[in-house]
């Protein structure tokens, strides 16, 4: 509970600071100046933050795009385009679509 209820605070602040620049810029110092403190606290041995990025640059993993995936039922080229799509039903004396 008190989990959620940091996260739903942090949420509402970022709701209110992220298109302010100057906000923005205070509250990113303020809560990295808490981490620090937060952190030493624990002990840097500990695996407190474990797995964070809070250097604020990207990281060095590539990302991949997920695998397809078709589902039962899918139709064999669901990017069909118009020269491979299945004509409709014609008429049996002249032929005509429809």
């Amino acid at each position: 509970a008190r989990y959620a209820s940091l996260v739903k605070l942090s949420k509402d602040v970022a709701e209110f600071a992220y298109d302010d620049l100057d906000e923005y810029n205070r509250l990113v110092g303020v809560l990295n100046t808490e981490f620090s403190r937060l952190k030493a606290k624990r002990g840097n041995n500990t695996t407190f933050g474990a797995g964070l990025n809070t250097d604020g640059g990207t990281l060095d993993e590539n990302v991949l795009d997920p695998p397809f995936v078709r589902t039962k039922g899918c139709s064999a080229n669901p990017n069909a385009t118009p020269g491979n799509r299945k004509r409709g039903p014609t008429c049996g004396n002249c032929g005509v679509i429809g």
